[in-house]
């Protein structure tokens, strides 16, 4: 027997009448077993890199040190000099290693707080996460399609409540792929702190956390883009009437997908 299009729909959406009766998935605890995965690796690598990079530090230590006094040798520098000279390679290389012995520790702070202030900003008192993006699209996939009336010819744009559970998770997967950044950059990028033991390679070291600073700076922006979409979904979500609305559900569409975009060009870094 051959099906139509149509009918093929309707078995497809009568299907998921179930899901819509269903109780709302956590995604916080699928989502954020992930994300720690990701952390919990990094903070694995961290006791490895940081060695290396101490390693690393302390031999282009003493290399600046040679050439110091080399030079201080060929100038024939007297004792001013030589003190003065060795006061500031000291201070320098000790500022250089508090730096690469807290390093880890300062990148999270820059991380955390900037990721805090852009949701305390954003309007919602909280750090969004990419749980709360799929859980608030299981929200508007159940509450819309309670209210589908397959007998009926509108029935037939219910399919858009899936375009927008999907690109609700497009939106958290965004979310994800900058958190994971942050912890990979974080941890693995401890290396290039231990190209402060030298003078000449001390720029390295401070571009280290010019880019934990774009990446909190990106957290940032991303929760504040977010903020404000996940309030205007919510206030979406709560005036849909009770029957089924193709204009209410292509205005939802719509909005989705342009918040999708936003978070996927905006928070660069």
């Amino acid at each position: 027997m051959r099906l139509t299009v149509p009918v093929l729909l309707l078995v497809l959406l009568v299907l998921a009448v179930p899901v819509a009766h269903a109780q709302t998935v956590d995604m916080h605890s699928v989502v954020d077993t992930l994300l720690s995965k990701y952390k919990s690796a990094g903070q694995t690598w961290a006791r490895t890199i940081q060695n290396a990079a101490t390693n690393l530090f302390w031999l282009l230590a003493t290399i600046s040190l040679g050439w110091t006094c080399i030079s201080m040798a060929i100038r024939q520098s007297d004792l001013v000099e030589i003190v003065a000279e060795l006061c500031r390679f000291i201070m320098f290389t000790g500022f250089f290693f508090w730096l690469l012995s807290n390093g880890a520790t300062f990148a999270n702070a820059i991380v955390k707080s900037l990721w805090q202030i852009g949701g305390a900003a954003g309007g919602t008192g909280q750090s969004i996460y990419p749980g709360d993006l799929i859980t608030l699209g299981m929200q508007v996939y159940q509450q819309a399609l309670q209210h589908v009336n397959f007998l009926q010819p509108e029935s037939i744009v219910a399919p858009i409540i899936v375009i927008v559970l999907i690109v609700c998770a497009l939106i958290a997967v965004n979310m994800i792929l900058l958190l994971c950044a942050a912890w990979i950059v974080l941890y693995a990028g401890l290396i290039f702190l231990g190209f402060g033991g030298c003078r000449w390679t001390s720029d390295m070291a401070i571009n280290y956390y010019r880019a934990m600073l774009g990446i909190g700076v990106a957290l940032m922006t991303m929760q504040l883009i977010i903020g404000i979409g996940v309030q205007f979904l919510q206030d979406l979500v709560a005036s849909t009437s009770q029957t089924l609305d193709a204009s209410q559900l292509g205005i939802l569409l719509c909005a989705t997908i342009i918040l999708a975009v936003i978070s996927h060009r905006c928070p660069t870094w």
